[in-house]
């Protein structure tokens, strides 16, 4: 099992419009490695932390945050072969 941290997350999520090239690559390689299909772990402080790097240094909103969360939870809950969590209003 692979575990993720925050960097490679926040890299495979957040485009970055005037990224290098060594940026760009680093962006493709996380995101093969998150669709590779091999075990993934995110410790719930990884979960944290990228929600305070895509709010503060990326400008994303809570909503859009919360939708991608929710995504990924149904991405990992179809995996498994359960149902996919029901999001509740907050």
């Amino acid at each position: 099992m692979i575990a993720l941290d925050t960097s490679i997350l926040a890299r495979a999520i957040a485009a970055e419009i005037d990224a290098d090239a060594a940026t760009k690559a680093q962006r493709k390689r996380a995101q093969a490695l998150l669709s590779s299909g091999n075990q993934l772990f995110v410790p719930i402080t990884v979960i944290e932390e990228l929600e305070w790097v895509l709010r503060g240094a990326y400008g994303m909103a809570p909503d859009g945050i919360a939708a991608l969360f929710e995504d990924m939870l149904a991405k990992t809950a179809r995996r498994l072969g359960v149902e996919p969590p029901v999001s509740a209003p907050v």
